[in-house]
């Protein structure tokens, strides 16, 4: 019941004529046990309330219309009693859900920001793998070049030494 106290009237009220207007399309109307008058006049009736008090047709009618929307009001108020209980479980999944949902995106976020970080560190990574291949390379090459000029060199003082060896003969 404390629910009722966070719902406005106009709320209440609208659920109030939604709820009538569903009752009387379910139920049958009881035209056939309204009393039927037997006299063109109520004067008897008239004569009776103003001497003894006794109810007239108004009364009658008025009292079973109170009846009829006292039956609606307590079937209204059943019909909101049980649901308010399934609003208030559904408050309450729903906020924890957003909570859930709240905390899911913020783990979303961190694992975005660190795959960001991987990437941008993967692609410094890259960049210094590039540099280091490249130097290797070079460092190949200038390898290669050493020993063809070892070779050159040595090809060279042989052909040296037989060129004197034959001036010297």
């Amino acid at each position: 019941m404390n629910f009722l106290r966070n719902i406005d009237n106009a709320t209440i009220d609208a659920w109030r004529y939604r709820l009538n207007d569903i009752e009387d399309a379910l139920l049958p109307t009881r035209s056939d046990a309204r009393r039927k008058r037997r006299g063109l006049l109520d004067v008897v009736g008239q004569l009776s309330h103003s001497l003894f008090g006794a109810a007239t047709d108004s009364d009658v009618e008025c009292k079973r219309q109170i009846e009829i929307l006292r039956t609606r009001d307590r079937r209204v108020f059943h019909s909101v009693s049980h649901i308010i209980p399934i609003v208030n479980q559904t408050h309450t999944a729903v906020k924890q859900n957003r909570q859930h949902i709240n905390a899911l995106q913020m783990y979303v976020d961190k694992v975005s920001a660190d795959v960001i970080y991987i990437a941008n560190v993967w692609q410094k990574h890259d960049k210094l793998l590039q540099v280091v291949k490249t130097k290797l390379r070079i460092e190949q090459c200038l390898s290669a070049m050493e020993s063809a000029n070892a070779y050159w060199l040595q090809q060279l003082a042989k052909f040296n030494r037989q060129k004197a060896s034959l001036e010297l003969s």
